[in-house]
């Protein structure tokens, strides 16, 4: 739950990880100590939690999805994470896009060229916020559609 951030390990052929930890040590300088320590919490977490943390994201998914079905766009259900990608409908650019949805219907959404030219096309809406006001922004977007 800290969209914005990224956090991963590698396990594996001892080797190999040491070469990735060499590619890595050249690369970057490294993450924020603070969110180390989050992952070790999350790491020594009751799985229940976690377990009720990833049917939180399922419904918030199901909600966005199921919304934008009825409304008659297609749009992949993901299997994890924070995100939803939808096909930009009519094809029309994904900033012109996100910049018209904000203007018109006070949603903000990520236009999908901002993580590379694989996301044009595409706009990404964040599950980040409770049902309630996901339910009001899908809403009002579809209205806006």
């Amino acid at each position: 739950s800290l969209p914005g951030w990224r956090i991963a390990f590698a396990v594996g052929n001892a080797a190999m990880v040491g070469n990735l930890l060499r590619l890595k040590t050249n690369v970057d300088a490294g993450m924020f100590v603070a969110l180390q320590h989050a992952a070790i919490a999350l790491l020594d977490s009751d799985p229940a939690d976690r377990r009720a943390l990833a049917a939180t994201y399922g419904r918030r998914r199901d909600l966005v999805c199921d919304a934008l079905s009825v409304a008659g766009l297609e749009v992949p259900r993901p299997r994890g994470g924070m995100y939803v990608w939808l096909p930009v409908p009519g094809g029309e650019g994904s900033r012109a896009f996100s910049e018209r949805i904000l203007d018109a219907c006070d949603v903000m959404i990520s236009p999908g060229i901002a993580y590379g030219p694989s996301g044009e096309g595409f706009v990404r809406l964040a599950l980040t916020q409770p049902e309630d006001r996901l339910e009001e922004a899908v809403g009002r977007l579809i209205r806006c559609l």
